[in-house]
C-alpha cells in the first residue's frame, strides 16, 4: 500500500523537496504581500478621496462666508 505524500513530495528529506515546499512557501509569502498591497492601495485612495471631499466642503464654505 502506498502512502500519500504532502506537497506531491517525491523522495522526504531530499533537496528536490526542500527547493519544493521553499518554492511553495515563497508563492504563498508573495501573494500574501500581493494582497496587503491592494488593501493598502485600496484605503489610500479612499483616504484620497475623502480628503478631496473634505476640501470641497472648506472651499465651499469661505465662498459662503465672502459672500
Amino acid at each position: 500500500m502506498s502512502c500519500r505524500r504532502p506537497f506531491g513530495l517525491l523522495n522526504p528529506g531530499s533537496d528536490q523537496d526542500s527547493e519544493r515546499i521553499t518554492t511553495i512557501i515563497a508563492r504563498e509569502e508573495t501573494l500574501q504581500l500581493e494582497e496587503a498591497h491592494d488593501i493598502a492601495m485600496e484605503q489610500e485612495a479612499d483616504e484620497e478621496v475623502a480628503d478631496e471631499g473634505e476640501d470641497t466642503d472648506v472651499e465651499d464654505d469661505e465662498e459662503q462666508e465672502e459672500d
